[in-house]
Order: C-alpha cells, then sequence, then structure tokens
C-alpha cells in the first residue's frame, strides 16, 4: 500500500491534475471548481435538461457484435471529445454536478486511458470537499443513494473499459492490454496456447518510458482513489460506497509494470501525467534494487520466481527451465483440490514434458 499523501503530495498531485485538465479538458481545476453563481454557488440542477441528452446521445454506440440482419446500417459510435466537452464547460459555467464529472472521466479514460484517472479523480474528490451541502444531485431529506449510487458505477462499470486499456507499444497491431493479459492466463492454465509468452514478448519490446509513464499514472491515480475514498467515508457517515473493486485492478496493472520494471533497472516513484508540460523528458533511472533482500511473504517469493523465469527465457529461450518454473507458480496458485484435478484426473497422474513446456503435441496440433 502507497504511504498516505503529505500536504506536499497533495499539492504536486492538485497541480498535475490542473495541468492534465486544462491540455484534455479546455478548463483548469480552479476553473472546474469555481462557484458558478454567488448563489447558488454550485448552480441549478440540470437532470432533466437538454444538456443531459445531448451528452447521452453522445455518450451512445451500437453493439457491433450483435446481428443487424437484412438491413445493413453504419454504427454509431460514441463521440467522446463531444462528452468531454459538454461535460467540461457545463461543470464550469452552469451546474457542480457528480453526473457530469463521472460522464467527464469516463470520456477521458476512452481517449487518454491511465493518464485521464489522477484528474479526474481529484475533480470528484474537490467537488464533494467544497461542494457537498449544495452539490448535484441534491441529497433530498437526507437521502444519498443516488450520489452513491453514481461512485458504485464507477466502481463497477468502469473495470471493463479499464482493462481494455492499452498497457503495450510493441509495433504490432493490435496492441495489448490488460484483458489480454487476463485471457492469456485463462488460455494458459487451461492447457491452450502460449499466450503469456506473447504477452511478455510484447511487454518486453515496449520501450521503458512507456512503462513507467503508464506505472506513474497508475500510482497517481492510486494516491486520487484512496483520497476519494476518504472524502467519501467522511460525507456518507459509514455508509459510503466503496471504491475497492477498482483498486484492486489499478494495483494489479501496477504491479505487472512495476515488475517488468525493476527487472530493466528502473523505478517510478512520481505521478507524470499526460499534460504534464515535463512529460515529453525521459525519467532518470532509478539503480536496480539490491540483490539478497529478505522474502517477506509467500506473494513476493512468487513473484521473484516470475521475475527470474521472465530473465532466464530471455537469457536462455531454448532452455526447459523458464518453462518448468512457470508451470510450478501456475500449480502454487492453485488449492489441494485443484492441484489434485489438475495432477491425477487430467493429466491421469502421468506428467507429461509438453504440459510442463506448455507445448503441444504434433497429433494435437
Amino acid at each position: 500500500m502507497k504511504p498516505p499523501l503529505s500536504d506536499g503530495d497533495t499539492s504536486a498531485v492538485t497541480t498535475l491534475a490542473g495541468h492534465y485538465l486544462e491540455t484534455f479538458v479546455g478548463h483548469s481545476l480552479e476553473a472546474l471548481l469555481a462557484p458558478v453563481s454567488p448563489a447558488p454557488p454550485a448552480g441549478l440542477p440540470l437532470r432533466n435538461s437538454a444538456i443531459y441528452g445531448e451528452i447521452r446521445e453522445a455518450r451512445r454506440e451500437d453493439d457491433a457484435s450483435l446481428p443487424q440482419g437484412a438491413w445493413q446500417y453504419d454504427l454509431k459510435r460514441a463521440d467522446w471529445a463531444r462528452v468531454t466537452a459538454l461535460a467540461g464547460d457545463t461543470l464550469a459555467r452552469q451546474s457542480k454536478d457528480l453526473q457530469l464529472a463521472v460522464w467527464l472521466l469516463e470520456a477521458q479514460i476512452n481517449l487518454h486511458g491511465f493518464h485521464a484517472l489522477a484528474p479526474c479523480l481529484t475533480l470528484l474528490e474537490q467537488l464533494c470537499e467544497r461542494y457537498w451541502d449544495s452539490l448535484h444531485p441534491q441529497a433530498d431529506d437526507g437521502d444519498l443513494d443516488y450520489r452513491g449510487n453514481l461512485f458504485r458505477w464507477l466502481n463497477d462499470k468502469l473495470l471493463p473499459l479499464l482493462r481494455q486499456v492499452q498497457l503495450t507499444h510493441a509495433g504490432r497491431e493490435p496492441e495489448l492490454s490488460w484483458s489480454d493479459w487476463e485471457l492469456a492466463g485463462r488460455e494458459e492454465h487451461g492447457g491452450h496456447g502460449q499466450g503469456t509468452a506473447e504477452f511478455l514478448a510484447a511487454l518486453y519490446a515496449t520501450p521503458s518510458q512507456e512503462c513507467e509513464l503508464a506505472r506513474a499514472a497508475l500510482a497517481g491515480s492510486l494516491r486520487a482513489l484512496d483520497t476519494l475514498q476518504a472524502s467519501l467515508d467522511r460525507h456518507f457517515a459509514g455508509e459510503a460506497p466503496g471504491l475497492g473493486a477498482m483498486r484492486a485492478l489499478l494495483l494489479e496493472i501496477e504491479n505487472l509494470l512495476e515488475g517488468e520494471l525493476a527487472k530493466r533497472g528502473h523505478r517510478v516513484e512520481e505521478y507524470l501525467p499526460a499534460g504534464q508540460p515535463e512529460s515529453d523528458a525521459p525519467l532518470p533511472a532509478a539503480p536496480p534494487a539490491p540483490r539478497g533482500e529478505a522474502i517477506l511473504d509467500r506473494e513476493q517469493a512468487y513473484a521473484n520466481l516470475a521475475r527470474s523465469a521472465e530473465y532466464l527465457l530471455r537469457l536462455e529461450p531454448h532452455s526447459p527451465v523458464p518453462y518448468l518454473v512457470r508451470r510450478a507458480i501456475d500449480w502454487g496458485r492453485l488449492n489441494t483440490v485443484e492441484l489434485y484435478q489438475e495432477l491425477f484426473v487430467r493429466m491421469n497422474g502421468q506428467i507429461s514434458i509438453f504440459d510442463l513446456l506448455g507445448l503441444k503435441r504434433e497429433e494435437e496440433q
């Protein structure tokens, strides 16, 4: 877990959020948070207004997986740039509205991936801190369900979108995402293909600066998410919506990138989102982590094994050793029943070298 933000850290996060929002939304953080009018400072409710309808229409897109039947037509695509413009302008000039801020977050993730998270989460947190009593949607008679449901939606419905954010920059088509990593793991565990090796090869081919920037954005996002959660805990008085699912996903992705960077001798400590003026400059590499450090828990032990296997795979690609280590790691994730099913039911108690190496026999190909 990351340490809590100090006052200096909070100021830096706010400054960086301001740079990002001004660059990609067209309004600085302060402009988005400035009172709309002296009374009421949060403006008027817009829930049933024309602007809500325009944003909903801009967000709408057809499902390309559904059959069109005899009538072929052009599929509608969401216009995330328009969602950004409408939500940003309305927040700045007409109404301090959590729904608009959530839509803005969704649009920016679609446009700019992980780099959008910390700035837009900071905006949500600051809206809660500055305007809680007058913020829209209003808490009628103290009923906070509508506000809470917005954050529950964020914690649930944005996860598939985050899983699709591009992780690799290997010059291949298509590039790969966390969703591809999860799929590769499931396929490999089921004995099909070598998707994990393909993903790791694409990640290995990704320039260090791209990994550093993505990992830094994720680190900043986790900090911003924790700050937002703390704000919700205060304002909802023990009934706050949780953001744990999003946090767990972001942490998993950060750990993957952190492991890749550690193998290269890099470590990123700062949050440097897209839109920061200095973000084009290469980040300085930290010295390699000292060897021989104590293993603190089971997860660290398996992570060290995984890093060793990946290193050996690059060093000795024709050796069976890294594949054997990977198979041992896979077995380490299984409980006793699952391991019995794997070894004695699926393999009939006969462990094949092909299975150990994740390869297919000629007759299976």
